[in-house]
């Protein structure tokens, strides 16, 4: 910070310094230091040493609507970066495109490719390769996917073939007696989870998911028929539904693919944010909802109890929607907040309707990962729930309706 190029002083370190020594800047001289056009190859040495902070910075940058990173983002163009880890291959390959340069673009999807975790990770960058070189045996390699998300169902809709991966709605007969352990106690349920955690073995499991075996507590048994499967069977079931009046299947459909990422429909959760039960209501917007629905003697204790716990997540939905419209844009806004939306929307850089690959450039391109990612598996979930409900929503139509001029 001493040396009269700043810049070139933090090229000539590691990636580690260099992410660093950002993050503490301050924004403007943050912006006045990397506001100037840098060699590639000296951003491919610090990003082929795949650090994690780096990393989170290249995407920061990539994904930011300031235009003051415009030199940056250019000068990462060409760089051929080949190190780096799979989501942040991603987001150079997104920058190639912003750039006009689908072929750097498509080689940096195909190593990304490789380098994938997770089946969404994977999912994602056949999805990408298939806009970019619309080589028809990347839908049918995404539609072979067994992992629910939007991408694979994009596939499937696309090819207008079955989808290989397999959804539960019906758990089979339930006893309507009282459970043995208490739903709405987050205590309990926290000791329960971490013993939980410690059997391993398929037949103590299968013994275990016997004391599930309660209308009440059909999320628990969900919660443990996934650990027996390994994931692999996906649970789209509707606890408590019977208890409330839906407007529409939309409606219904929608609250369950919020509570479904939310909180895997568990009721006595409290996130390490401290947001509340199975739809994650943080506690200072217990009282405003509870005015606004005449509920008297509400208390935060309340949003553990399920049938509670959905008639404020839903009106909240329902609030949201009258500005947002789109159950996409109200996903990002119950994630991130609906001043996080607004701003984003209010820059004019996503969703344009005259734009190559939109609206799926947009989504990848939101600036809070966490939302990113949280939009795109509620809409998978809002899809198929529907799908359950009987009704038949295509996708790629369905996302058209996020674009505006």
């Amino acid at each position: 910070l001493s040396s009269p190029q700043i810049l070139t002083s933090m090229l000539k370190s590691d990636a580690q310094t260099f992410a660093s020594i950002y993050e503490v800047l301050r924004a403007s001289n943050r912006l006045h230091i990397l506001d100037q056009n840098i060699k590639p190859q000296a951003l491919k040495k610090l990003a082929d040493e795949n650090n994690k902070a780096f990393n989170a910075m290249l995407e920061r940058i990539i994904v930011s609507q300031d235009k003051t990173y415009d030199k940056f983002k250019k000068s990462l163009v060409g760089a051929n970066i080949t190190g780096a880890d799979s989501y942040t291959l991603f987001m150079l390959g997104l920058n190639e495109i912003l750039h006009n340069q689908p072929q750097k673009a498509l080689t940096y999807f195909k190593h990304s490719s490789t380098k994938a975790t997770t089946p969404m990770q994977k999912n994602r960058t056949l999805l990408w390769q298939y806009f970019l070189s619309n080589d028809k045996s990347m839908l049918e390699s995404l539609s072979s996917s067994t992992n629910v998300d939007v991408y694979t169902i994009y596939a499937t809709q696309k090819l207008k073939v079955e989808p290989k991966y397999q959804v539960v709605t019906d758990l089979g007969k339930l006893s309507s007696r009282k459970p043995k352990f208490d739903i709405k106690d987050p205590f309990q349920w926290q000791l329960l989870k971490d013993s939980l955690t410690q059997v391993k073995s398929q037949k103590d499991l299968e013994e275990l998911s016997k004391h599930f075996a309660y209308k009440d507590t059909s999320p628990h048994l969900a919660y443990v028929l996934n650990q027996m499967n390994n994931f692999k069977i996906h649970y789209f079931i509707t606890p408590f539904s019977d208890k409330l009046k839906w407007k529409d299947d939309s409606q219904k459909a929608f609250t369950y693919a919020i509570a479904k990422q939310e909180s895997t429909l568990l009721p006595a959760l409290v996130s390490t944010s401290y947001a509340l039960g199975m739809m994650q209501i943080m506690p200072f917007n217990v009282q405003p909802f509870a005015k606004s629905l005449k509920r008297d003697n509400i208390t935060l204790e309340d949003m553990f109890d399920p049938i509670t716990a959905l008639e404020f997540g839903t009106f909240y939905l329902d609030d949201l929607s009258r500005e947002f419209k789109h159950q996409l844009f109200v996903s990002y806004a119950y994630n991130g907040g609906p001043s996080f939306l607004r701003r984003v929307l209010k820059s004019k850089m996503l969703f344009l309707k005259n734009r190559n690959y939109e609206p799926w450039l947009s989504m990848e391109l939101i600036p809070y990962r966490e939302s990113r990612d949280y939009g795109l598996r509620v809409i998978a979930n809002y899809i198929v729930y529907q799908a359950t409900f009987g009704n038949h929503i295509n996708l790629e139509d369905y996302l058209k309706q996020t674009l505006v001029n």
